[in-house]
């Protein structure tokens, strides 16, 4: 069978996927961290940009890879999959005010599919992961870097950080195999220092927060001496930066590589439904711990992001989730427009 034939056959495939069911507002944070990793089947080359492997439902699926530039690095965005969800994760408006949103970016509210992201920065000398994916316990709509990693011929053994934007389950799930070891074996696992403190303090515990018991799993299999922490504003590698978009979490963060319309800064999750979030900065979900100052720090970097033409990358944006924000005219609102396709990489 030749390349055409085989990318063909699983585009087809991939058409007859079956629906998974909704995941309701606290059902992805809280489930657990068992992976399910899936079986490949023959693969086609990395340059054609797709290759064909098996989800738990035994449908074929194409793997999610795009390369793009960014500064000095190469940046690889890797979709991890996708989480089921519904309308409920929004906070602070009605069903009936989120239709029309969803509506309007062509979107069935009640079969809403959000994609969970990760992104590969190669730098010369350097191999970075931001974000590890979900692998999480009864979702297996998620969990599908390792595969994807697999199938672009990458070691995970190459990683040398792990940068993390928060501790939830769905970025930092995918930092430990299902047997509970590191999944990157010579990586150190980078955080902010605020997120570190919170996720370690007694008002995390106490507060039951979302994810805290995996949280605990993830950092004593790293331990200290393979945990990284920095402050807002600190350089974690040449020419990569954490930046602190607070509320969230309390030390939620995105890493700026490079700068100007050329750089990228992946902000993490800082939204999570596009299609609401964008035109209307105000809501939040149900994850976030200071909904209040997720929504003022969602205003502060789109604004600064639309000023300066800043490319973004975040975990929630429609999958590769590169692109620009645009102030829309005579509103207070913004959109998200995606970065073309790089046909030179």
């Amino acid at each position: 069978m030749n390349e055409d034939d085989e990318c063909g056959r699983s585009r087809s495939s991939l058409a007859q996927s079956a629906r998974t069911g909704p995941i309701r507002r606290r059902s992805l944070i809280a489930a657990g961290g068992a992976l399910t990793l899936a079986a490949l089947l023959p693969q086609t080359p990395w340059s054609v940009g797709a290759a064909a492997a098996q989800d738990g439902s035994g449908i074929a699926r194409i793997v999610g890879a795009q390369r793009f530039r960014a500064g000095d690095a190469i940046v690889t965005a890797l979709s991890d999959g996708y989480f089921p969800s519904d309308p409920e994760i929004v906070q602070g408006a009605s069903p009936e005010e989120l239709r029309p949103l969803f509506e309007a970016a062509f979107l069935d509210m009640d079969d809403y599919v959000g994609s969970v992201n990760a992104y590969l920065v190669d730098l010369p000398g350097r191999r970075l992961l931001i974000d590890a994916g979900g692998a999480l316990e009864g979702v297996p709509s998620l969990g599908r870097l390792p595969d994807t990693l697999r199938v672009l011929g990458i070691d995970p053994g190459s990683i040398d950080s792990l940068l993390a934007t928060h501790m939830h389950p769905d970025h930092v799930g995918g930092a430990l195999t299902a047997g509970g070891a590191r999944a990157f074996p010579n990586a150190n696992l980078v955080l902010s220092e605020v997120d570190l403190a919170f996720w370690r303090s007694a008002e995390a515990r106490e507060a039951g927060a979302e994810g805290y018991e995996q949280n605990q799993r993830v950092l004593a299999v790293f331990g200290p001496d393979r945990i990284r922490a920095f402050a807002d504003g600190a350089s974690v590698a040449e020419g990569v930066t954490l930046r602190a978009l607070t509320g969230h979490t309390p030390g939620h963060s995105g890493y700026a590589i490079g700068t100007g319309p050329e750089g990228l800064l992946v902000w993490g999750d800082v939204v999570h439904v596009p299609a609401v979030q964008f035109p209307r900065t105000d809501l939040g979900v149900a994850f976030d711990i200071d909904a209040t100052q997720a929504a003022r720090t969602r205003v502060a970097i789109m604004d600064e992001a639309a000023a300066g033409r800043l490319r973004v990358a975040g975990m929630h944006n429609p999958f590769p989730g590169v692109g620009f924000v645009a102030r829309v005219a005579g509103t207070g609102s913004f959109a998200f427009v995606p970065s073309p396709y790089d046909h030179r990489l």
